[in-house]
């Protein structure tokens, strides 16, 4: 199944950094979105050695980023974007209908938004 999640560059970095600081290098992101939060829906984020049987994989700023096949509809051609003001991870999802404050995450490691 074909999908597509973009890195900003300041989001693939801040990941790469992270991974640094984590001993997980090389690592891929684990990118999953549940229903909840004010805009519909909230994501969770965190790295994975390798892909797991009901995942699939697309590539975006240097990172390897693995994705439930049924969280595949929820979560295509989202960006991910790093804000420094804002102090943790924007995604900007074009699936989401509602208004709402958009999706946000704080960072990785089983952190999910509100």
């Amino acid at each position: 199944m074909k999908f597509k999640i973009t890195l900003t560059k300041k989001a693939a970095a801040e990941l790469k950094k992270m991974q640094k600081d984590d001993k997980k290098t090389g690592f891929g992101l684990k990118f999953d979105a549940y229903p909840g939060g004010c805009a519909g829906l909230q994501y969770f984020m965190d790295f994975a050695e390798k892909k797991e049987k009901d995942e699939e994989s697309t590539k975006s700023g240097g990172l390897e980023i693995f994705v439930p096949k049924d969280s595949i509809p929820l979560v295509n051609d989202c960006k991910i974007d790093y804000i420094d003001d804002y102090e943790g991870f924007k995604i900007d999802n074009p699936n989401i209908q509602s208004g709402g404050c958009g999706g946000c995450c704080g960072g990785c490691g089983g952190g999910g938004c509100s």
